[in-house]
């Protein structure tokens, strides 16, 4: 499903923890407007009327959202979601035109940040990420991009952590955050000596996805 924590022995597995879920509704195109993303995020604790001026949509496409997202439909945990709309949030990126471009251009713009006083909750199953928006907004204009960039993702690979580590000491990392300088941070200083594995020799991303299959199918 993506930003998860997931417990596995073999062949057996459970999924013990992932990031909130967010409205999801129009599909893929939410992944090439970050900014899209971005007001589906401040949709789940701020009303429509407000949106649009945080998010730096339209009024008119933040009514049809309003009226898509009042069915129930498809909800993301994706982590990548989450980076794409801190990017639009922070004016990093607010267009896609190449794979994973808003989260590459906010690992960039984190380079020689330093680490504010965040704290992204772990409730339960859900990591609560939709509370970062609300400390943004809190924060806006008060540190330099770099700052928040650099500690919205460290603070994120520190909550996967704390929730991996009540399941066991040798933590696998994959997928996007196993590419993300800082989110990998964020999790190897927070380990408590935990042994963090990361990809070697097949990619983490949708590269990988082909040998898992034949790994759980083979058991």
């Amino acid at each position: 499903w993506g930003g998860e924590v997931i417990k596995f022995e073999g062949k057996k597995y459970e999924r013990k923890h992932h990031l909130k879920y967010v409205p999801y509704v129009g599909g893929d195109v939410n992944a090439l407007r970050p900014r899209r993303m971005l007001a589906l995020f401040l949709s789940t604790f701020m009303d429509w009327s407000e949106i649009p001026k945080f998010a730096g949509i339209s009024e008119g496409e933040a009514r049809v959202l309003e009226k898509l997202t009042a069915k129930p439909g498809l909800m993301t945990s994706s982590t990548g979601r989450f980076l794409d709309a801190v990017s639009a949030f922070l004016n990093v990126c607010d267009q896609r035109t190449y794979e994973g471009e808003p989260a590459i251009k906010l690992e960039a713009s984190a380079r020689g940040g330093r680490l504010l006083d965040l704290e992204i909750p772990l409730r339960g199953e859900e990591i609560d990420t939709p509370s970062v928006f609300k400390w943004l907004i809190e924060n806006v204009g008060r540190y330099p991009v770099k700052d928040v960039a650099y500690t919205v993702q460290y603070r994120l690979g520190e909550v996967l952590i704390k929730a991996a580590l009540k399941y066991g000491s040798t933590i696998i990392v994959s997928g996007g955050a196993a590419v993300n300088e800082y989110i990998l941070r964020g999790m190897i200083e927070n380990s408590e000596g935990a042994e963090i594995l990361l990809p070697r020799k097949v990619p983490p991303n949708d590269g990988g996805i082909a040998l898992g299959q034949v790994y759980y199918y083979s058991l």
